[in-house]
């Protein structure tokens, strides 16, 4: 059985990459930061060159497709209050809500959702 986790949002939302070489709750970063590098045999490799890449697969298209259905569902207010909650400044929660909105579209777009 595979799980799938997103922990630490703080320690989330920068660049991911190479020890030393990440950021963390950085706009800019995150703004400039790919998502996903293909669909292909039934799967969706994301964009990620951080630690630990070599555990990192690519994920069913069905997996995707169940995902992208229920983060569809948030709303642009849902994702302010989560910025908000996480004490981001005004400019923050609406760069980092405009960006994840933007990411849910394109995991949508990808798996035809």
């Amino acid at each position: 059985m595979d799980y799938y986790i997103m922990a630490d949002w703080g320690g989330s939302f920068g660049k991911m990459s190479a020890f030393l070489a990440f950021s963390k709750w950085n706009l800019d970063d995150y703004n400039r930061q790919a998502f996903i590098d293909g669909v292909s045999a039934g799967t969706l490799k994301l964009h990620y060159k951080g630690r630990s890449q070599s555990v990192i697969r690519p994920v069913p298209i069905e997996h995707v497709r169940w995902f992208a259905g229920i983060v569809g569902q948030l709303t642009d207010d849902q994702l302010h209050d989560a910025f908000r909650a996480g004490a981001g400044t005004q400019v923050e929660i609406e760069g980092f809500t405009k960006r994840v909105r933007q990411k849910i579209n394109e995991l949508k777009a990808a798996v035809g959702k």
